[in-house]
């Protein structure tokens, strides 16, 4: 059996911007797959939000169904699908999908640029004597939850997108660097490479987090020192992450963290040859998958540069900076941190546990599951019942005190 699964490229963002548009290209996309995988003598098994799975008696009719399916939704400029396909048994009900040629077939899918057929070597060995698919080899893809490395081919038959001239895959690639002349060595020595395109540069972190957020990348050059938002912060604030590579002049950022955590780091001056290197530690990887040791990279960067001063929040491409002195209180709400600052309320999908560990404990402070405390904003503690206390603030507010909570509070009072 063959297995499809389509993506419909920047969805994230376009909804976070116009739902209506959203709904329209969603739609759209889903209406072309649905026909013609129909008429391809396929079927249609579960939508994805922005994805849809397919499965096929043959990688014959898969691979043909996909081609027709990418030239229809070209038709239509604000619609762009990414597609995998690979051959395998599946499992399937009206509720449940199972099987691993799922998710093969996804992860070859995140390969993918837009506009473009990627399939397996299983889907090759079916076609390769096929007229009019040309698949054209991207080499071997260590993919992930698979235990063997997987040949991706990309369809370059019936005006597909070809890859780069070397093969490899085409990189969308971001550079984020304040300095002019950081950007052009950048560029120069980017140049020799065929599998890279330039997308965008951005020179602070408030415009990286908006490039990449839109245009979902699949490289970022991130240098760590720029204004407004560090590289560490911009990482923060995306949802999606492409591979990163990381430049700084500064050998003081943790650099034994870089190379435990990172794709890449590239000290300032670096040469092409240092470059060319980085590129190659990022072949192969699969884009938009978190990379390895983000999420460390990040908590090895507090310890080095002490408890944050403050919170940054992402709203859409947007981005809000709260001054942690200026929050009287944080409130767990579902997958959510309410901030309550300066009469306002914001919300942080994060959980109070990870904001605990970056807020400094001498001055905010834990007093329930539910609340954690500017010790500033505190007026008093009241007894209101057995074992139960209320703390009131300030401006009046109470909030409950658990018994654990007041034995941290009492330490710092």
């Amino acid at each position: 059996m063959a297995v499809m699964f389509s993506d419909i490229v920047g969805y994230t963002s376009i909804m976070q911007e116009d739902e209506s548009r959203a709904k329209e290209v969603r739609d759209r996309c889903e209406e072309v797959v649905g026909t013609l995988v129909r008429e391809m003598g396929g079927e249609l098994v579960q939508f994805y939000g922005d994805g849809i799975l397919s499965v096929f008696p043959s990688a014959i009719q898969a691979t043909s169904c996909a081609q027709k399916i990418q030239q229809r939704i070209n038709e239509t400029p604000s619609a762009s699908l990414r597609i995998g396909i690979h051959v395998g048994d599946i499992v399937y009900d009206a509720n449940s999908v199972f099987g691993d040629a799922v998710n093969v077939a996804s992860r070859i899918q995140s390969l993918a640029i837009p506009g473009a057929v990627y399939v397996s070597d299983k889907v090759f060995d079916e076609i390769k004597n096929q007229p009019g698919f040309d698949p054209f080899s991207l080499g071997p893809m260590v993919l992930k939850n698979v235990k063997r490395p997987v040949e991706v081919f990309a369809l370059t038959g019936g005006g597909l997108p070809k890859p780069g001239t070397t093969g490899r895959l085409v990189l969308k690639t971001i550079l984020v660097d304040d300095e002019d002349l950081a950007r052009q060595v950048l560029r120069e020595y980017l140049s020799s490479h065929d599998e890279i395109e330039i997308i965008r540069e951005c020179t602070n972190g408030f415009e990286a987090v908006k490039a990449i957020t839109e245009l979902s990348p699949d490289l970022v050059f991130l240098d760590i020192q720029m204004p407004k938002l560090n590289g560490f912060e911009v990482l923060e604030l995306l949802e999606r992450r492409p591979v990163v590579i990381f430049t700084t002049a500064y050998d003081e950022y943790a650099l034994k963290a870089f190379e435990v955590h990172a794709v890449d780091y590239l000290l300032k001056p670096f040469s092409q040859q240092r470059l060319d290197e980085a590129l190659r530690n990022v072949e192969g990887l699969p884009v938009h998958e978190e990379q390895p040791g983000v999420t460390g990279l990040l908590s090895s960067s507090a310890g080095v540069q002490g408890f944050v001063e403050r919170i940054l929040v992402r709203d859409g491409s947007n981005v809000h900076v709260v001054q942690v002195g200026t929050i009287d209180f944080i409130e767990a709400r579902d997958d959510y941190a309410c901030l309550k600052t300066e009469g306002r309320e914001i919300l942080k999908q994060t959980t109070l546990t990870a904001l605990e560990e970056q807020l400094d404990p001498k001055r905010f402070v834990r007093i329930h599951r539910s609340f954690i405390l500017n010790i500033d904003r505190l007026a008093k503690v009241e007894l209101y019942a057995k074992d139960s206390r209320v703390a009131i603030l300030t401006d009046g507010t109470r909030l409950h005190v658990s018994r654990s909570g007041y034995s941290r509070l009492k330490n710092l009072l």
